[in-house]
C-alpha cells in the first residue's frame, strides 16, 4: 500500500503557507502547516514529515537554520528552504544546516511543486515510509513507532511486523504471507506469527488491541475502518 509523501510547510506568513500547502495537496501530497519553529518541532514528532519546507526568517528564538538542525536531529526529513533571504551567506548557512534545496521568493507555485517532485525522485522517496493508522505512527526510516505521540520500544522483528501490517493497512494478511514478508520465508511454524502479534499488541497498549484485528481462519489486519472495506492479500 503506497502512502502519500508527507510535507511540513513552515512559514510565518500563514496565508503563504496555506497557498503552498493547497498546491501540494492538489499534487497528491499530504501536508500540514505552521508558522513558527516551536510549533513545527511539536508537529514533527507526530506528523513525521518526509520533507520540510522552511522559511529561513522565522520569528521567535529559533530561526529556520536552528529548526532545520532540530528536525534532522529528531528524524531524517528532506529539507527545502523557501525563503526571502537571497544572500550568499544565507544560502551557505542553509546548505551547511543540511538543506537539500534552496528556493528564493518570489517563486512560481507550479515550479516549486516541480522542484519538490524532482527532489523526492533524486532521494528515492516517491512514496512515504511513514504510516499513520489510528493513534499509531510508524516511521520506517527512523525505525520508530509512536502511540499518541509517545515512542514505543519495539524489537527489530516486532517493528518489522508492524511496518508490514501498516504498509498493507486494511488488507488481511495470512500467517504464511506474514512469515514471508517479515522473516523472508514461509517454512517457520505459524505460531511464531501469533507470538509476535501478541507481543506487538501488548507493547502498543490499548491502541494495539483496537487496531490489530484477528480475522479467524484468514489472518491479521491493521485497520481502523469499517469491516466491509477489508481486503484479503
Amino acid at each position: 500500500m503506497r502512502h502519500p509523501v508527507r510535507i511540513l510547510v513552515v512559514d510565518p506568513q500563514a496565508g503563504e503557507a496555506r497557498r503552498v500547502a493547497t498546491a501540494l495537496g492538489e499534487a497528491g501530497f499530504e501536508t500540514t502547516v505552521c508558522t513558527g519553529a516551536e510549533d513545527a518541532t511539536r508537529l514533527a514528532t507526530t506528523f513525521r514529515p518526509d520533507l520540510a519546507m522552511l522559511e529561513q526568517c522565522l520569528g521567535g528564538q529559533v530561526d529556520g537554520i536552528g529548526l532545520a538542525r532540530r528536525l534532522r536531529a529528531e528524524g531524517d526529513p528532506l529539507l527545502m528552504f523557501v525563503t526571502r533571504d537571497a544572500t550568499v551567506h544565507s544560502r551557505l548557512a542553509g546548505f551547511e544546516a543540511g538543506a537539500d534545496d534552496y528556493v528564493v521568493k518570489p517563486y512560481v507555485v507550479e515550479e516549486l511543486v516541480a522542484r519538490v517532485r524532482a527532489l523526492l525522485r533524486r532521494a528515492g522517496r516517491t512514496d512515504s515510509r511513514v504510516s499513520h493508522v489510528g493513534d499509531v505512527v510508524i516511521d520506517e526510516l527512523a525505525h520508530r513507532a509512536l502511540v499518541d505521540g509517545c515512542a514505543v520500544e519495539l524489537g527489530p522483528t516486532d517493528f518489522a511486523l508492524l511496518a508490514v501490517l501498516a504498509r498493507h493497512a486494511g488488507h488481511v494478511l495470512s500467517k504464511r504471507r506474514l512469515l514471508d514478508l517479515v522473516w523472508g520465508y514461509d517454512t517457520l511454524e505459524e505460531n511464531r506469527v501469533e507470538v509476535h502479534v501478541s507481543i506487538l499488541r501488548r507493547r502498543l497498549g490499548p491502541a494495539g488491541a483496537r487496531l490489530i484485528r484477528t480475522v479467524r481462519g484468514v489472518g491479521y489486519v491493521l485497520r481502523e475502518d469499517d469491516r466491509s472495506q477489508l481486503q484479503v492479500s
